[in-house]
């Protein structure tokens, strides 16, 4: 493949001032609209490129930060990818970055080859990276989890309930009522460094091991309870082995008793938002099914909490009987 069919031949000469490229080819997966090549170059290093097409400022200001992130949380795990360069493309229309490639395949493709044991292992090691880039603190000038947290919630079920996502065969009121009497549990929390998009699919896995933490694109600052809730939708999904070990290895088999609460709160709070994230998704005919998925995970997730009537859910609590 020529690397002109992909990449405008302007972006292409800014590239190779900053990387000697031998060989180019792209990489298609996940939601975002950013294009992503794996670069090799001429002494066999591999790098992951990424290009956002964009001329918003505020946008561009971000994917600049994340790069500098990126960087920070290295030194707090070594399966954090360190970035090799970061620029606006001279024309202003693009951001370009040029990061570390992690070998192997995604915890999504790859978890279901091996023992449970070992995916548990896996598990327990993405709970202690995590707990890892837990460490990097939030700026002191950010305002209150409760406040962002609690207001970006209301934002999400106003457009819910204006544009009416909400299906006839969900009910949805014990999970706002569960919202409404543990929301407060959001109050003078620490607020760190949350990747906001952990589970399987951004997590490397070579020969067995835990290897890689990618896709930071969504990242934010709060609650690191909150960096639990794709347990639920995902990651349990694909393997509950692995989802027990995250958990276990987070908290070294030491879960707080207010864990589970939060825990909860977080999945109960991520039912709304999914229902329009998954609306507008299904309008792109690439993602029609998108808002099926959404129901049907969202039932799932509701079953697991009881109706919200428990905070641990059954996948956990079971697999944990299952052992005894």
């Amino acid at each position: 493949m020529k690397p002109e069919m992909t990449i405008r031949p302007d972006i292409y000469s800014e590239i190779e001032q900053n990387i000697d490229i031998l060989h180019i080819e792209p990489v298609c997966k996940g939601y975002s609209d950013d294009k992503k090549y794996l670069l090799t170059t001429k002494s066999e290093e591999r790098f992951l490129l990424r290009i956002t097409e964009t001329d918003d400022t505020e946008v561009q200001s971000g994917r600049k930060e994340m790069f500098t992130l990126m960087n920070r949380l290295a030194r707090y795990s070594s399966l954090v990818p360190r970035s090799r360069a970061c620029w606006i493309s001279k024309d202003a229309h693009f951001c370009i970055m040029i990061h570390e490639y992690m070998e192997g395949n995604d915890g999504e493709a790859s978890l279901h080859k091996y023992s449970s044991d070992t995916q548990y292992e896996i598990g327990y090691r993405a709970g202690i990276e995590l707990k890892k880039i837990h460490q990097l603190t939030a700026p002191a000038t950010l305002s209150s989890w409760y406040a962002r947290k609690k207001q970006k919630h209301e934002r999400y079920c106003e457009v819910c309930n204006r544009e009416h996502m909400v299906p006839q065969e969900l009910d949805l009121e014990p999970v706002h009522a569960y919202i409404a009497d543990n929301i407060h549990l959001m109050k003078d929390v620490r607020q760190t460094f949350q990747h906001d998009d952990y589970h399987p699919a951004n997590l490397i896995i070579n020969n067995g091991q835990l290897t890689g933490i990618i896709d930071f694109n969504r990242y934010d600052w709060g609650d690191p309870i909150h960096d639990f809730y794709k347990l639920a939708y995902f990651s349990s999904r694909i393997s509950i082995p692995f989802s027990r070990g995250q958990i276990d290895g987070y908290f070294m088999r030491n879960i707080p008793p207010d864990f589970w609460k939060r825990y909860a709160l977080y999945n109960a709070m991520s039912i709304v938002p999914s229902l329009v994230w998954s609306s507008r998704m299904a309008c792109r005919k690439e993602f029609r099914d998108e808002l099926k998925k959404a129901i049907m995970y969202i039932k799932t997730l509701i079953d697991d909490h009881q109706g919200f009537t428990s905070a641990i859910p059954q996948w956990y609590h079971n697999s944990v009987i299952h052992e005894k």
